[in-house]
């Protein structure tokens, strides 16, 4: 008998927040830092076939719209980076199957801040009240299902949160089960 898997999912463009994050928070990041990821990264199709990678994808040059005639805005990488990050810790936050702890604010964003604000509160209070709205709607998509396994996708502009199965099952099919 074959079991049906239900996915629910939740996607958001991130590129209007990264670049209110690298607007407000500006004077105190990193932004000359192009090498942040060790391994590189793919950019996914809609199908989620890799169509080449995240580098190169972001030096295309994004339009504004068709009003602008021709000018262009580079995607926001950092900002990017750092939303990325931000919903991973809230996927670990909110999972009681996750073994890891919480990592901290400092632990995730000091790498994107300059060395003399990565012990400032303040700055770690002003990205986090951007991403006010998008932390409201992760725990509201979570809804207290903490033992169900979420995963962070990305695929072209989009970051896709993946709610899958209850780890409890998972767990006892590839563990106790054995298949």
């Amino acid at each position: 008998m074959a079991s049906i898997e239900t996915t629910k999912i939740l996607i958001f463009d991130p590129v209007e927040l990264a670049n209110t994050i690298e607007m407000i928070a500006r004077p105190y990041l990193r932004l000359e830092n192009k090498k942040i990821n060790k391994e590189p990264e793919y950019v996914f199709d809609r199908r989620g076939r890799p169509i080449g990678l995240m580098e190169e994808y972001i030096k295309l040059m994004m339009p504004l719209n068709g009003k602008q005639c021709g000018k262009q805005l580079a995607l926001p990488v950092i900002g990017i980076e750092m939303i990325k990050v931000y919903v991973d810790r809230l996927i670990l936050k909110y999972s009681a199957w996750s073994k890891q702890g919480t990592p901290t604010l400092q632990s995730i964003w000091s790498k994107y801040l300059l060395l003399e604000y990565e012990y400032t509160d303040d700055v770690y209070g002003l990205i986090e009240n951007i991403l006010g709205e998008l932390h409201s709607d992760i725990v509201n998509f979570i809804a207290g299902e903490t033992w169900m396994m979420h995963f962070l996708k990305v695929r072209n502009r989009d970051i896709i949160i993946e709610k899958t199965c209850d780890f409890r099952v998972h767990y006892y099919m590839q563990h106790i089960h054995g298949s």
